[in-house]
């Protein structure tokens, strides 16, 4: 039986970086950095329900038609509006293992970007102008690419610092080897839509970006 010391040592030894015998270093470097958004992707569906396919698929598009011109007509940025998504078929209702036929549903879809700070009034437009369905807004910050190469630089940093503690005693680090990017720099999941003294309001929370990287240093 493995006493409590023997498991400590040997979990230890999983938690080290690699210290191969060829003469090599292996660590991993991370970085992380919150930033304010400063536009946002909205999604919204129109859905209608008619015995007809036709019709269900006409009165969909009527009222798509007429979120578009909405949008084009508002002197307000926006960016990257799509509404091509038509998703039409038969729809029913399930109750103690018997099915009834309702119609026909028909759901066509529109995004568009705007600024963060409008994202309430646009919302409340696009309910009030027959969207039927509104997901939850999507925020994104721009400058993301010189943001990238931050990220990357402050993680080799991360794993060069990491790996010149670990080097062992008597050698000292050579050149980088290989540098292997762990997925590529994406906000956190960990956002927020918090509500303002307004209860009208939208506030985004910060993003946060992360970097991962794996960098193989010799030893010399």
């Amino acid at each position: 039986m493995r006493t409590l010391g023997a498991w400590c040592g040997l979990l230890v030894l999983l938690s080290l970086p690699t210290l191969a015998d060829t003469g090599f270093i292996q660590v991993q470097g991370q970085a992380e950095q919150q930033v304010m958004p400063d536009r946002a992707r909205l999604t919204v569906r129109v859905q209608t329900l008619h015995d007809a396919p036709q019709e269900a698929k006409a009165q969909a598009d009527s009222v798509m038609a007429r979120l578009v011109t909405l949008v084009r007509s508002r002197e307000a940025p926006f960016d990257a509006l799509q509404a091509g998504h038509l998703a039409l078929g038969p729809k029913y209702r399930f109750d103690r293992g018997e099915r009834t036929f309702l119609g026909y549903e028909a759901t066509r879809t529109l995004s568009l970007e705007v600024e963060a700070e409008q994202v309430g009034g646009w919302l409340g437009l696009l309910a009030e102008n027959g969207a039927t369905e509104i997901l939850a807004p999507e925020y994104l910050a721009s400058g993301g690419a010189e943001r990238r190469l931050v990220l990357y630089q402050m993680a080799l940093k991360d794993a060069l610092a990491r790996a010149q503690a670990l080097t062992p005693e008597g050698q000292s680090l050579g050149p980088v080897l290989e540098i292997l990017e762990q997925g590529s720099p994406m906000p956190g999941r960990g956002l927020r839509m918090e509500m303002a003294s307004d209860p009208g309001g939208y506030v985004a929370g910060p993003l946060v970006e992360r970097a991962l990287i794996t960098v193989k240093v010799a030893l010399q």
